[in-house]
């Protein structure tokens, strides 16, 4: 189930063990979490695991130029 205190606009088509293209650094990544974060700004964190190994998390919302790929 997920938290309803997600941002829907911020997480967009993304879940946890899809794969996207981030239309900024034209990368692939996976999410491996979606959580909630009373002290960020939208409430939303979207971590990644990106194409060359790195881990990171974010709360970018989802963009016009990103893709699903998985």
């Amino acid at each position: 189930m997920v938290d309803p205190r997600i941002d829907p606009k911020v997480v967009g088509p993304r879940k946890v063990g899809g794969r996207y293209l981030c239309g900024y650094w034209r990368t692939e990544y996976t999410v491996t979490a979606i959580e909630y974060r009373p002290d960020w700004i939208s409430g939303t964190s979207i971590t990644c695991h990106w194409a060359d190994g790195t881990i990171t998390t974010h709360g970018t919302a989802w963009g016009d130029g990103d893709e699903v790929v998985a």
